[in-house]
């Protein structure tokens, strides 16, 4: 199904007149699948920060925001700072 639908999203361009001609034609394309990588590897990296810092004793919620926001560097201040409370870990 994902072949057919790039199939078409890459017949669709080469044809489009605003992609016609020289050796450019693909590029809008590459930009955006470059675009649309970084994008899912930042989403992922805020999941697994969100873990870690559950596993941590911190709130899975507030450090899925705050990755988001601030990628590898939440991921630097999680490793960085202490565990939780003991008691929650324990719960």
């Amino acid at each position: 199904m994902g072949l057919v639908l790039w199939w078409f999203v890459i017949r669709r361009s080469l044809h489009d007149s605003k992609y016609s001609g020289g050796a450019d034609t693909l590029a809008p394309l590459a930009e955006n699948q470059v675009n649309n990588a970084y994008f899912v590897g930042w989403g992922t990296l805020s999941l697994i920060n969100a873990g870690l810092a559950q596993s941590k004793g911190h709130q899975a919620l507030t450090w899925w925001m705050l990755s988001l926001l601030l990628g590898p560097i939440a991921t630097l201040f999680i490793v960085v700072l202490p565990r939780g409370d003991a008691a929650k870990l324990n719960r």
